[in-house]
């Protein structure tokens, strides 16, 4: 990872994956954002992402859980700002030029995901997303799948099951009770 200088440029990999059925060409029919925890690839649907933010200033919240990093301001709003590694029993993420907050709008709450790198938007096919064998030594808990990115995979995340995660879920509960 960088520690100084320029941050990356974020990327929109406008592949062509159209497909010839009939006479009609067939779009890509889903957006994702790919970004990357350690070495490792990760993407979510782009369509609750309400910015792409370079990390601010976070304010702690006392006894929280250790990857709830604190909270954010976004336009008058206040929201969470959760440490995608350390939610995911990974590496915290270190904090360096490319790293970013994905901020979602969800269900009428705002929650942003500190990750190590945005690599860029993809346009894909769902089907390109396969379902996780379950031979493989991989949590499924909040993954939709794997597809196929620079010559290795990168993990669909589905964000509604992470929002629903148990570990969020006492955490919205307990700010509501303060």
């Amino acid at each position: 990872m960088k520690k100084t200088g320029e941050p990356t440029e974020i990327i929109i990999d406008d592949i062509d994956e159209s497909s010839d059925q009939g006479n009609d060409l067939v779009e890509p029919d889903l957006e994702v954002l790919i970004f990357q925890l350690g070495s490792e690839y990760f993407a979510l649907d782009i369509s609750h992402i309400e910015e792409i933010r370079i990390p601010a200033t976070v304010t702690p919240i006392p006894r929280a859980k250790p990857f709830v990093l604190g909270i954010i301001t976004l336009r008058g709003i206040l929201f969470p700002v959760i440490d995608l590694g350390l939610f995911f029993a990974m590496k915290a993420v270190e904090r360096t030029v490319d790293s970013r907050i994905i901020v979602f709008d969800r269900h009428d709450e705002m929650i942003g995901f500190l990750v190590d790198q945005v690599i860029g938007v993809r346009r894909m096919f769902r089907e390109k997303i396969r379902s996780i064998n379950e031979a493989t030594n991989i949590d499924r808990e909040f993954y939709g799948g794997v597809f196929d990115f620079n010559d290795t995979f990168c993990a669909y995340l589905d964000l509604d099951k992470i929002l629903e995660s148990p570990h969020l879920e006492k955490f919205y509960r307990e700010r509501e009770q303060a």
